[in-house]
């Protein structure tokens, strides 16, 4: 005979190796996707940007915050919040939850890149009908605490990209 008894099992030992790989790599896939391993694959991660804050206090006793982006990656408007608490106005309430989009004037889908810049302020704050705050009314923003927020596409995902406390907050 050519071939020996010896060389006869080699044949079912990489049979079975091949299928306990083939079975360890469907158990590995449908454990990742039931503990919702997958899902988050495709969630979009929040924006690494840089915000910073320049506070002014108008001639007129009004107050005014720039909220600047210093760098990182760009952020679409749409999904950016701004949520004020503690401010006081002449008129009307400027505290809230706002979209960047209706502060800064812009559409939806532009982009705050490095450089770019929009403002809490009462022309601003007028543009948001809910407030009350009209054009030319005092703002005192000096007890106010100012969170800039990404919210995912779905909404079901948020993170905190700056904070600004007022000065005697």
């Amino acid at each position: 005979m050519i071939f020996d008894d010896n060389s006869r099992a080699v044949s079912p030992v990489i049979g079975v190796i091949l299928m306990v790989s083939i079975t360890v790599l469907l158990a590995a896939t449908t454990a990742s996707f039931v503990f919702g391993l997958g899902e988050q694959a495709n969630k979009k991660q929040a924006p690494q940007a840089a915000i910073g804050f320049d506070y002014d206090v108008e001639s007129g006793g009004t107050d005014e915050l720039s909220i600047v982006s210093n760098g990182g990656d760009p952020v679409t408007f749409g999904t950016l919040e701004v949520v004020v608490t503690e401010a006081s106005a002449g008129t009307g309430d400027p505290n809230g939850r706002f979209q960047a989009t209706t502060l800064a004037d812009s559409n939806r889908n532009s982009e705050l890149v490095a450089g770019m810049q929009f403002d809490i302020s009462p022309t601003s704050l007028s543009r948001v009908s809910s407030t009350g705050v009209t054009t030319g009314t005092s703002l005192d923003l000096s007890e106010t605490t100012v969170r800039v927020v990404w919210v995912g596409q779905e909404g079901d995902t948020s993170t905190k990209l700056a904070v600004w406390d007022g000065p005697d907050a």
